[in-house]
């Protein structure tokens, strides 16, 4: 497939969500991970994923994710990389940056609160005390309908831990987290011994029941800068035996009302609150048929970028079936990834939206890292082409 004459836009760009004089950063602090995997490489790596959907909203982003050779790649995929990008490579390259836009007039969009200090509170685009408190687990309490909550309880003692097992252990905390790390499934008595020396320190912890699930949705919407709540899509979520997220299926399967309707729920409550911007929420289906709330993430999620592009890519393609990798580990060198993207994506199988070179980063011993989509006819014929990848260095992280 000659790729040169596509375009693939999204139906809705991060300036037409968050409107004028705003830069987006989607990067946690250097200081404080909070619940994040203690790896800057992979951190960074996440600050490229959402280039393809800014549209002219600055991108406060990493060098590594935005060298030549990953913008001209994904521009020859038909996608629009953001122009206008505030670039960093170390630490202390980001804080100035953060230092910088603190002196202007611009309002700074962030997916995660930093530490007092590095950011002028008048710079946020949302108070971080309102990010705080919608991301914390322990509010689902308040924002999700009783009737869409599992049994769970907040404690500060893990001796108050309830039994008997499976149990699902969540960090409550307004800080950073993402992935799963801060969730422990307690199968065994051994799982539960490791979730009270992971949580020792916690201020307090959400003890949750275990459920038999069978459809387990990312819900999202947006809240756009004019008020506007928009449905943007549900993606059905890839998720590891330990609860870690590893990517999306996205295609048009049909999504269950309740879903959709306690989605749009939430995000009522907290369009009250004065949130703007996008939110998902991880919603499940269990077995017996009900329709449960697992997490609330108001931020862009893992799908979001792919959600946003979804229509304009079936359109190109004619993909019938499309899975989102968020996390490939790339075990080839740099140069030997880029023939085989660019070779997937003239068979018209692959899409990347985001690559990470190691190369222009300051962990050179790091794995490069790639995001995209896999395109086939059916969930098989993806999952086969994945099999391809792995063959050829690229593996699920």
């Amino acid at each position: 497939m000659d790729t040169r004459s596509i375009q693939i836009k999204s139906v809705l760009t991060l300036k037409e969500i968050y409107g004028p004089g705003h830069i987006f950063n989607p990067r946690t602090s250097f200081q404080q991970l909070g619940w994040f995997p203690e790896d800057h490489a992979s951190i960074d790596f996440m600050t490229g994923r959402e280039l393809v959907v800014a549209g002219d909203m600055p991108v406060l982003c990493s060098q590594a994710v935005t060298t030549d050779v990953v913008i001209n790649l994904l521009k020859e995929a038909g996608l629009e990389p953001a122009s206008e990008r505030y670039v960093y490579s170390t630490a202390g390259e980001y804080r100035e940056i953060l230092r910088n836009l603190s002196k202007g007039n611009e309002k700074v969009v962030l997916q995660f609160p930093h530490p007092a200090g590095e950011l002028n509170e008048k710079s946020y685009s949302i108070q971080p005390e309102l990010l705080a408190y919608l991301n914390n687990k322990a509010s689902i309490d308040q924002l999700v309908p009783e009737e869409n909550r599992p049994f769970r309880s907040v404690i500060t003692r893990l001796s108050e831990i309830p039994h008997p097992l499976p149990i699902v252990i969540k960090v409550a905390t307004g800080q950073p987290a993402s992935g799963g790390v801060g969730v422990v499934i307690c199968r065994t008595e051994e799982d539960l011994r490791y979730a009270c020396q992971l949580f020792k320190d916690a201020e307090s912890v959400v003890v949750e029941e275990f459920l038999p699930i069978v459809r387990n949705y990312c819900v999202q919407f947006v809240v756009t800068a004019k008020g506007k709540i928009l449905y943007i899509g549900s993606s059905e979520q890839i998720v590891d035996e330990r609860g870690r997220y590893m990517g999306n299926w996205i295609d048009h399967r049909e999504v269950p009302e309740e879903v959709i309707l306690t989605g749009r729920k939430i995000i009522e409550r907290a369009k009250v609150l004065g949130y703007v911007g996008v939110a998902g929420f991880d919603i499940v289906i269990t077995q017996e048929g009900d329709c449960y709330v697992l997490d609330l993430n108001f931020r862009l999620n893992g799908s979001s970028a792919a959600l946003l592009l979804r229509d304009r890519i079936e359109e190109v393609y004619g993909a019938k079936r499309m899975c989102l990798h968020f996390f490939w580990n790339i075990q080839c060198d740099f140069d030997r990834l880029i023939r085989v993207v660019r070779q997937k994506m003239e068979e018209g199988r692959l899409i990347p939206l985001s690559i990470y070179d190691p190369n222009a980063s300051p962990y050179r011993d790091a794995p490069g890292y790639l995001s995209g989509l896999l395109l086939g006819d059916s969930r098989k014929d993806v999952d086969h082409l994945n099999e391809q990848l792995i063959q050829e260095g690229i593996s699920v992280y």
